[in-house]
């Protein structure tokens, strides 16, 4: 065909006098009202294409990863709903062998507005296509020091400048196998840092601190001073 027949067609096309060459694309149910982000691969290994879809919390429902298996005639079927309580907004979804197990497993990405703050979720895929619960992360061995992105404002102790809180942090490591100390301001929530030992001793007794020392002195506060 030549390129003037060509542009012909096209023309005619556009006008709406030659019917466009399309099929009508299937519509299925994802499981859910609100789908936000989908991905799509082949899950149980039958080389049909899968798809996993993220919704957003709905009139009744929660927000969950829906993984519907494809028959390979377009259609899909609901086979899996991940309703983990970390996944407040789907926000993108990827699909690939995280183990090298031969299973594609998932890893959603989740926005949480109440704290504005995000998540990676993953997921281990299994054989017959469903994914196994949330894989466990630990973010730090010490999370009260640790910020979102893993890092900490860390201070360190030399030993000839202070002799005594540096062997209070090597007794603690020998006690606990963590060789850090949180340093951080003495009070309750919406209460004013403490200024005096009175003080000191009523906040430690409301908030159950079991020891506290106060100068040369350690402090039992639910019983007096041992020393």
């Amino acid at each position: 065909m030549d390129q003037s027949r060509k542009s012909r067609l096209a023309l005619e096309r556009l006008e709406g006098r030659i019917p466009p060459a399309f099929q009508a694309l299937p519509t299925f149910t994802t499981g859910a009202t609100q789908p936000v982000v989908v991905a799509s691969s082949d899950f149980n290994g039958d080389g049909f294409a899968d798809a996993a879809v993220g919704n957003a919390s709905g009139f009744v429902e929660a927000p969950n990863v829906n993984i519907l298996l494809g028959a390979g005639d377009g259609s899909f079927t609901l086979f899996q709903t991940l309703a983990d309580p970390l996944i407040t907004l789907p926000r993108s979804i990827t699909v690939s062998d995280l183990n090298g197990d031969g299973h594609i497993d998932l890893v959603v990405s989740s926005y949480n507005a109440a704290n504005d703050a995000g998540s990676l979720l993953a997921y281990l895929g299994q054989a017959d296509g469903s994914f196994a619960e949330r894989l466990a992360r630990t973010r730090s061995a010490i999370p009260a020091c640790t910020h979102v992105d893993g890092s900490a404002r860390v201070q360190t102790v030399d030993r000839a400048q202070s002799p005594e809180l540096h062997r209070l942090i090597e007794a603690f490591h020998r006690s606990t196998g963590v060789p850090v100390l949180l340093n951080t301001s003495f009070n309750r929530g919406n209460e004013p840092i403490v200024a005096t030992p009175q003080q000191a001793l009523e906040t430690a007794r409301r908030a159950g601190i079991r020891v506290l020392v106060l100068e040369d002195c350690i402090v039992h506060p639910m019983s007096g001073v041992d020393r």
